[in-house]
């Protein structure tokens, strides 16, 4: 699970001044900014149109909060992360969202 420190409400997001980068993957969305603080953060959004069931976008919130725990050491600098759930996400998917979050902390690297 990703520590409190690391959880980012979406309306501190909106707060940050910084310009937003935009980056679109199968299944998500990442809008980012750099950051002021000492850690990163992140945000998962599960919209109720394509998850019903709150049980359901629980589950998928828990699973990007452990892949991005298991990944945020390789993040280098500091950003404020919103992800944006934009499609139903299957067991077949779920080796692809690995590899672009790790795509997604390389280029948040090089871009900060």
């Amino acid at each position: 699970m990703l520590p409190k420190k690391n959880k980012l409400q979406k309306s501190l997001f909106e707060c940050n001044p910084n310009p937003i980068r935009k980056l679109f993957y199968d299944g998500f969305a990442v809008y980012y900014k750099k950051s002021d603080e000492e850690c990163s953060r992140f945000a998962i959004i599960v919209p109720k149109k394509i998850y019903k069931k709150a049980t359901q976008r629980n589950r998928i919130k828990r699973y990007f909060y452990n892949l991005i725990s298991l990944s945020l050491q390789d993040l280098k600098v500091s950003v404020q992360a919103k992800i944006r759930i934009v499609k139903i996400i299957n067991e077949k998917y779920k080796e692809q969202i690995k590899e672009n979050l790790n795509i997604f902390i390389k280029k948040a690297n090089e871009n900060n």
